[in-house]
């Protein structure tokens, strides 16, 4: 025979292993979903864009994504600590985040103008670039809603965005190459699914905590301070 407690415990680990084996196939199948999906882009696009288009689009997300690593600095690990550590201050971090990173924007476009300014690229190219230092600012903004997700433990979120992301956006380009349509329309598209990723993870993560879009100098230091790691 099984007591009650026994019952309690076997129905606790129940409880516990739910969440996990969920979070495991949704991290697993968007995991499949999407290499999928990129080895087919890999294969379409870089050889309908040519080398120039090619080479432009890459420079463009390598900028971008330099930025959301400068401007980002470990808030996110950090966020999901706290979250979980005191879910009552979540509201208040969150929004803190997010003010911290859009006001990030204001250098980091100045640092941008200055970099495009000396490396005097061609016109096509330095739009590129700016789209495709758009598309990080999204995934920038994107990555305080993805703590959100870790710190509950909702894992199925992270994978149904990254699926998103990543069908809408190599769909769209492989379709855009296959019409004719050159890296300026490509470009154009991953911003366009960047966009509409951010606003899906937004309306999901405020079913968790709503993010409250005030914050202090005093709040916004110590939250830059503290995500730092401080060593061993």
């Amino acid at each position: 025979m099984i007591d009650a407690h026994d019952g309690a415990a076997a129905s606790g680990g129940l409880a516990v292993e739910k969440p996990k084996r969920r979070n495991v196939f949704a991290l697993g199948g968007g995991q499949l979903i999407t290499w999928s999906v990129a080895l087919a882009w890999t294969f379409i696009v870089p050889r309908h864009l040519g080398a120039t288009g090619w080479g432009m689009l890459v420079t463009g997300s390598s900028i971008g994504g330099i930025l959301v690593v400068l401007m980002g600095a470990g808030t996110g690990n950090y966020l999901v600590r706290q979250f979980v550590r005191d879910p009552q201050q979540a509201p208040s971090l969150l929004g803190t985040s997010i003010v911290i990173r859009l006001a990030l924007l204001i250098p980091g476009a100045a640092v941008l103008a200055v970099y495009l300014k000396i490396a005097a690229f061609s016109g096509q190219a330095n739009l590129i670039i700016v789209i495709g230092s758009a598309v990080a600012v999204f995934a920038l903004l994107q990555e305080p809603m993805d703590s959100v997700f870790q710190a509950v433990e909702r894992m199925e979120y992270l994978a149904a965005g990254d699926v998103a992301d990543k069908v809408l956006q190599s769909g769209l380009a492989i379709a855009l190459v296959l019409l004719g349509f050159g890296v300026t329309h490509v470009a154009v598209s991953a911003l366009c699914v960047a966009g509409f990723v951010f606003a899906l993870k937004t309306v999901w993560a405020r079913k968790f905590f709503r993010p409250q879009l005030r914050t202090t100098i005093p709040r916004h230091a110590s939250l830059r301070a503290r995500a730092f790691p401080t060593g061993p």
